[in-house]
């Protein structure tokens, strides 16, 4: 890899520091402490940093296509960009959405009203995965865990209307608060979707009682991290000897699976009571629960009284966001679900340097080098385990920046006037194309982000990482910026991937993508010690309130983000051997500078309400958590900013936890 250029002028910014703060005490706040300061969270928005700014600058691109895409007279049609201008046009139109009002699902309510017997409540829930509500349980088809050879037909505990079973079952203040709002939430978008005021709310009181219900059953988030349990391969025989009143085959039918043999069920206790909980419902609480479930999902396509209800539980009060995203960043949104790998087209077209993608895969090159090396040094592995690690990230496949083919969207057909139809018929589409994958050969080109989000991802079952182009600009990379910074920002995000192959869950995958034990007994057991200490370290810190962060939650994303940085830290010295040394730049060391570099991607805030949810639902701990976490760990951090045992950021040696 060639040196990057090094301007003159610092890449730390004065103003993004908080200088009342020693780095020893607090780097996240000394290194950011201005940055947050002078980036308060938008209204619109509940999270805040350095991801959400590059994705906003990454949305306001991507209006630009389509602002052109609608001034174009000329677009072939049924192309692809003729799709685009049409879906988008067709969300836009607000006058239209309101002329249509709630009689748009006229089509979707009188389906749930045929509904009279239990057999029928099955019928509606397969047709209700065909357009994206998992009500009851969900289904998704991905390569096998344990044959990544073949394609599988998983089964999951279905999606509820509150974020996570706690804000049913816990009796604290903030969650009571929350089920009494939700209540009314639910009994004033029943009454928007024609239910009478009087029956909505005998209703509504129904309604949360059957989500509660289902709660009670439902594996929590941190139980769903376990991805053994998750994994139970049976045939559909014995399925529906597990849920007698299911009909399994009819199910399989109607949603486009009847040749499937088996399938992998995620939660078999949920599933094993769901039947009884159906039973013990009555079919008009279902229909009442259905009609709701398929408001609540369509809220956005829908008259602006509907849309801004929903804002006002799932935003307001949920997340404590204070003002609605524009309309145009909603449907665009949409539209991107739906459309993703076309757009992500037009950005690489306008957007992406090749030279960028080159840079990105020696970085790669570099980290697994180093990784390998520390795997060969490891001092409480066996040679036995350390060669099949080794044979694991030997195997490890990189895509950068864009699918090679993207997908044609050829089979949608789109109107420019009709909003919900356009995303009913892609919801349909979408479900139908996962399913076929069960009788089609693996594709393993495939891509799972569009090339212009910011973000990047481990996939255990193909053993491969994943660095779209969105996230390979600055703050995360700069081809012609500090090197150093360079490593410390997308350098530890490389790492963050890498090592999730060998977190806690991704370290029982073999080097074929298969859930399989490939360790030691004794080095498994020395690798959980370890890991413990970030578990009883992240429970120490606060989220919000007294609400502590999650340390089992958040373990392989812990995991991760301490191998990532040790893991650039290691490249970028090796770097340096081969190309020397760069100055120090307005008296930051180049160490001290690839310290920095990892603040400048993790920098960010959350409102109070969002933090709450996150701490009981999301697998990634609070942005001051995620840089101070790890660095107390690293010994070249100590000695990078000369951290002594009276600083708060020390941590005693035997206290640390270097694992990879």
């Amino acid at each position: 890899m060639s040196p990057m250029k090094t301007e003159n002028m610092s890449p730390i910014k004065k103003h993004d520091l908080d200088l009342t703060i020693r780095a020893q005490d607090d780097f996240y706040q000394h290194a950011c402490g201005g940055w947050l300061k002078r980036n308060p969270i938008p209204k619109s928005e509940v999270t805040w940093g350095s991801f959400y700014v590059l994705r906003d600058e990454n949305r306001k691109k991507i209006k630009t296509i389509f602002t052109e895409l609608m001034g174009k007279k000329n677009i072939p049609k049924n192309s692809t960009s003729q799709l685009l201008r049409d879906f988008y046009k067709s969300g836009m139109d607000e006058k239209q959405i309101h002329k249509l009002g709630i009689d748009v699902l006229a089509g979707e309510f009188a389906r749930i009203e045929r509904t009279v017997t239990n057999t029928d409540i099955m019928s509606l829930t397969a047709y209700f995965h065909t357009i994206g509500i998992d009500v009851l349980f969900g289904p998704m088809v991905s390569l096998d865990e344990k044959d990544s050879t073949q394609m599988a037909l998983y089964l999951y505990q279905g999606s509820l209307g509150l974020p996570e079973r706690e804000y049913y079952l816990e009796n604290n203040q903030k969650f009571l608060s929350i089920r009494k709002k939700y209540l009314r939430f639910v009994q004033t978008m029943l009454t928007h979707s024609g239910v009478s005021p009087k029956n909505a709310q005998k209703a509504a009181k129904r309604i949360v009682e059957i989500e509660r219900t289902l709660a009670e059953v439902s594996m929590s988030a941190n139980e769903r991290r376990d991805v053994v349990k998750l994994y139970n391969k049976m045939s559909i025989r014995t399925l529906t000897t597990l849920t007698p009143l299911v009909d399994w085959k009819g199910y399989l039918r109607n949603i486009g699976a009847i040749h499937t043999k088996s399938v992998v069920v995620g939660q078999v206790a949920y599933m094993k009571k769901l039947t009884k909980i159906v039973s013990g419902v009555s079919i008009e609480d279902w229909k009442n629960y259905y009609r709701f479930r398929l408001v609540i999902r369509y809220s956005g396509m829908l008259p602006k009284v509907v849309a801004d209800e929903s804002f006002n539980f799932y935003g307001k009060v949920l997340t404590g966001q204070k003002k609605q995203k524009p309309r145009w960043q909603r449907v665009l949104a949409v539209v991107d679900a739906a459309m993703t790998e076309a757009i992500g087209k037009e950005y690489i077209e306008r957007y992406f340097s090749k030279s960028a993608e080159k840079t990105i895969a020696e970085m790669i090159h570099n980290l697994k080098q180093v990784y390998a090396k520390r795997m060969k040094s490891l001092d409480w592995m066996s040679e036995t385990t350390k060669n099949k690690a080794l044979k694991k990230l030997s195997t490890f496949e990189s895509k950068i920046g864009a699918p090679k083919t993207p997908r044609s969207y050829r089979e949608f057909r789109i109107s420019p006037t009709a909003y919900l139809e356009n995303v009913l018929m892609a919801e349909k589409n979408e479900f139908a194309r996962e399913i076929a994958k069960l009788s089609k050969p693996i594709d393993r080109s495939e891509w799972f982000m569009g090339a212009h989000v910011v973000n990047a991802y481990y996939w255990p079952n193909q053993n491969e990482i994943v660095f779209p182009a969105g996230i390979l600009q600055p703050p995360f990379f700069d081809a012609e910026g500090d090197i150093a910074m360079n490593y410390g920002s997308i350098g530890a995000v490389i790492g963050h991937e890498l090592t999730h192959g060998f977190d806690d869950n991704g370290s029982l995958f073999d080097e074929k993508g298969n859930l399989k034990n490939w360790w030691t007994k004794n080095d498994r057991k020395a690798f959980m010690k370890k890991t413990k200490i970030l578990v009883q370290q992240y429970n120490q810190f606060i989220a919000v309130d007294e609400l502590h962060v999650n340390g089992e939650l958040t373990l392989g994303e812990n995991i991760a983000d301490l191998g990532g940085v040790v893991l650039a830290y290691h490249a970028f010295q090796t770097y340096m051997k081969k190309h020397g040394r760069p100055k120090d730049i307005a008296g930051h060391t180049p160490e001290q500078r690839f310290f920095f570099g990892t603040v400048a991607t993790e920098r960010g805030a959350k409102r109070k309400e969002a933090t709450r949810l996150h701490t009981v639902s999301d697998p990634h701990a609070p942005s001051y958590t995620r840089v101070n976490g790890p660095l107390v760990h690293i010994e070249e951090f100590h000695q990078a900013f000369g951290v002594t045992k009276s600083d708060k950021m020390y941590r005693a040696p035997k206290m640390r936890a270097l694992i990879w």
